[in-house]
């Protein structure tokens, strides 16, 4: 839900500050147990299932533009780390049990940096 729910944030925060929507409902869910490595302590402890959801709206309020809603936000990527945290064979079925990865301190460096 992290990068999946933060994108979608900023995307209808743009519509919204565009005028193109005056409100937008931003909803983020995964199921990261039932392909979560157990045995692996390092990557288990972290992850989890979860779901969480927000509506954002334009609202007439004191101040400007720029001190109220999304602040701001700046999204990139970088697929140099792709091993670094990683599901095998991406999405698929409840009945099929692909496996997740993750070099912890590698990512931990990372995020903090």
């Amino acid at each position: 839900m992290c990068s999946g729910f933060v994108f979608a944030i900023a995307t209808a925060d743009g519509l919204i500050r565009s005028g193109a929507y005056n409100r937008a409902l931003v909803i983020g869910a995964e199921t990261f147990s039932r392909i979560l490595d157990w045995s692996d302590r390092g990557t288990c402890v972290l992850f989890g299932d979860g779901a969480g959801a927000v509506v954002l709206e334009a609202q007439q309020q004191p101040g400007t533009r720029d001190d109220r809603g999304v602040l701001i936000s700046r999204l990139r990527s970088d697929g140099r780390y792709k091993d670094k945290l990683y599901v095998d064979g991406g999405p698929s079925p409840p009945e099929r049990s692909d496996i997740s990865g993750m070099d912890g301190r590698a990512v931990f460096k990372h995020a903090v940096a």
